[in-house]
């Protein structure tokens, strides 16, 4: 009686796929070592997330995870905003390869936001001012769970910065100003934590002045 081939078949010892198992382990394990415990932040696009060989990209991640190195993922939406606008007959707009985000657009990306947040476990959010501000419309963004907002725009003057950290996260949620953009640059601020936001009392010089110790990326 014929039988089929069983996939999880340890290969002999002496074998060259063996052999070349152990020459692969031995080479990364010094990377293993350097690496355990460190934090990878990793970008890609919506296009990698609708790629059909995407599930392999989820598999090095687990892979990595299970190394021990911490990951933060970050990825884009792009096609996937086009099908939604799509679907309701909004025309999608273009300057210089950037989205012009209208009122229109703006009111589906905060809805599928906001759905995220109220169906996955999300702890932390890169976004713009305008956008947070839109979702702390929405939603009460430290009891969905958001403990770190990581925030960039032309618009992070001292008084926006403010309004942000105490009206929209109420002081509750550590606060990571920038100000620029991805085409003329990132000038990184003092990182706004809850304990010196009014947990135990605002550090008001921070907030007077947020492109303090700014560096150019």
């Amino acid at each position: 009686m014929p039988t089929s081939r069983a996939l999880d078949v340890t290969p002999p010892v002496n074998s060259a796929t063996m052999r070349a198992f152990v020459h692969w382990i031995r080479a990364a394990a010094p990377y293993v070592h350097a690496f355990r415990g460190r934090t990878f932040v990793i970008a890609f696009g919506g296009e990698v997330v609708a790629d059909e060989s995407f599930l392999g990209i989820v598999h090095d991640l687990n892979l990595l995870h299970s190394l021990g190195i911490k990951l933060v993922v970050a990825h884009g939406c792009r096609p996937q905003v086009e099908a939604i606008l799509k679907q309701q007959a909004i025309p999608s707009r273009y300057a210089h390869g950037v989205r012009v985000t209208d009122a229109d657009s703006m009111r589906h990306v905060v809805d599928q936001a906001v759905t995220i947040l109220k169906h996955r476990k999300v702890s932390g959010l890169f976004t713009t001012p305008k956008l947070l501000e839109a979702l702390g419309e929405k939603v009460n963004l430290h009891e969905a769970g958001i403990r770190g907002v990581f925030c960039g725009g032309t618009t992070m003057t001292p008084q926006h910065v403010r309004f942000l950290v105490e009206e929209v996260l109420e002081n509750r949620i550590g606060f990571y100003p920038t100000y620029g953009n991805t085409l003329m640059g990132l000038a990184a601020s003092v990182p706004l934590l809850p304990k010196l936001l009014g947990l135990h009392g605002t550090s008001h010089s921070q907030i007077r002045n947020p492109q303090r110790s700014c560096q150019r990326n």
